[in-house]
């Protein structure tokens, strides 16, 4: 979901910002499972073989969805959503926003329409809700950068933004495997590699890997993250003190 960024109009798209970054395979409620945009409910028809006889099943997307990122937040309680997708047994049960405020705002980061400029605003207006961190650095994962954006975002405090976000919310398992998705897809340019070695992400990816080391989507993030960061020799000591 990400067409080329301007300072001024920022859209999402779909291949990141070339770090390659990729949705977490979390729980997601119904209410999040499908991106709709103009209001017109989708239909797929698929063919399913019953007793030997051909039938064709109609599946209707909700007429009301968000984009799914990956996060767990749930929002159908407030919005009358469609019923919740089945889990498995094993699952977490989804997470509801704290407040009225914390809904809107994750709600607004799950809009296309989102710029980088009102995603690192969102983040320094709640840096204590970690549902909202993690809502942000998904965001941050998905987003593309021109190279006029990519100077932009650095002098916003775009990278640092992100590394404060995972030291802030260390014990979150969730907000780490944001954060290392972000910082993936941010490190895409030399330019990028070096501020985010400079600005401690390497560190605190290093970090979400000790803390969480029998997480396999932690894992897989951060060592996707590091191969990128790992291509700017500036990093290379940062990365050997820290082995």
């Amino acid at each position: 979901s990400t067409s080329a960024r301007s300072a001024s109009s920022a859209r999402f798209s779909g291949g990141a910002g070339g770090g390659g970054g990729r949705p977490s395979s979390r729980n997601v409620e119904g209410s999040l499972a499908s991106l709709n945009i103009g209001g017109a409910a989708s239909e797929s028809d698929r063919n399913v073989n019953v007793g030997g006889n051909q039938v064709t099943e109609t599946a209707s997307a909700p007429s009301e969805g968000l984009l799914n990122r990956g996060g767990a937040v749930n929002l159908s309680s407030q919005r009358g959503a469609a019923s919740p997708l089945p889990q498995p047994s094993e699952a977490a049960p989804p997470v509801h926003p704290a407040d009225e405020e914390e809904r809107k705002y994750i709600e607004r980061l799950n809009d296309p329409d989102l710029t980088y400029e009102e995603i690192l605003s969102i983040m320094r207006s709640k840096k204590n809700s970690p549902l909202v961190q993690e809502e942000a650095l998904l965001a941050l994962s998905e987003v593309h950068l021109e190279q006029n954006d990519q100077q932009r975002f650095q002098s916003l405090g775009g990278l640092k933004c992100g590394v404060a976000a995972m030291k802030a919310h260390a014990k979150n398992v969730d907000v780490q495997i944001a954060g290392c998705q972000a910082l993936w897809n941010l490190s895409a340019t030399p330019d990028n590699q070096a501020a985010i070695g400079s600005a401690g992400g390497i560190v605190a990816i290093l970090n979400a890997m000790i803390a969480f080391e029998g997480d396999a989507d932690v894992q897989e993030n951060a060592m996707a993250a590091l191969s990128n960061l790992g291509a700017c020799e500036a990093n290379h000591p940062v990365i050997i003190e820290n082995d």
